[in-house]
């Protein structure tokens, strides 16, 4: 694969990869800590700006991906272009230096905000500080802008990821499920991407389990190489 067309992994466990095969990609809500960083205790806000649900992959090759595979021995290499097409953007990695520019914006556009919203009482307009529509709406293009950068930046404690994102582009402030969805309720999911038998590089699976592996997922996919690992 070409230098501008990467390899891109999700790794899991063995239940999330059959539950993705059969069911698609949940976008799940998940905090950088960015905040953390950039504020400590003083954060502007309680919640993690625009985390409506994304699904992470890593560029990295199999035998750099020690950092990534702690989510799981079990993985999916997906094709470049069914990534693309579902808006997959690469994370960007904030350091010191770039940790104290992006503080002072977000202080200087949140007030701007402030400016635009009013009463600080109203808490339908304070949406605003987390979800970029809502910015926009209100006539915040600096901070909206800006939200639509801090959706693909992460802390750079993680860079070793390489991390790639498709996150959910719709600003549901509604349930935010904290587990992936048992067989019963993931097809009631609206924020899921689905996936097919020609959208899939490979599969992986641990060393002696392929045959298992193979039991647990779908029809469609066992035609499909597995790559066993270490």
């Amino acid at each position: 694969m070409g230098k501008d067309r990467p390899q891109l992994i999700h790794f899991t466990d063995e239940r999330g990869v059959a539950g993705i095969l059969a069911n698609g990609f949940a976008l799940m809500p998940c905090d950088r800590l960015l905040l953390d960083d950039l504020f400590g205790s003083n954060r502007p806000f309680a919640g993690d700006p625009q985390n409506f649900g994304m699904v992470c992959f890593t560029e990295a090759s199999l035998k750099d991906a020690g950092p990534v595979r702690k989510k799981g021995d079990y993985g999916i290499a997906v094709k470049f272009e069914w990534a693309e097409k579902h808006g997959a953007r690469k994370v960007q990695y904030v350091g010191k230096a770039a940790a104290w520019v992006l503080r002072f914006k977000f202080r200087y556009q949140a007030r701007l905000l402030t400016q635009k919203i009013g009463s600080p009482c109203d808490k339908g307009m304070a949406l605003a500080y987390e979800n970029k529509e809502f910015a926009g709406l209100l006539g915040a293009q600096g901070y909206q802008a800006l939200l639509e950068r801090y959706e693909y930046m992460q802390t750079a404690r993680d860079r070793l990821q390489r991390e790639w994102r498709i996150t959910q582009k719709y600003p549901f402030q509604g349930v935010r499920p904290k587990e992936v969805p048992n067989e019963d309720g993931w097809s009631g999911l609206l924020r899921y991407k689905k996936i097919r038998n020609e959208d899939v590089e490979f599969l992986i699976c641990p060393i002696g389990m392929r045959d298992n592996f193979l039991k647990c997922i779908p029809d469609e996919f066992r035609t499909l190489d597995i790559v066993e690992l270490n």
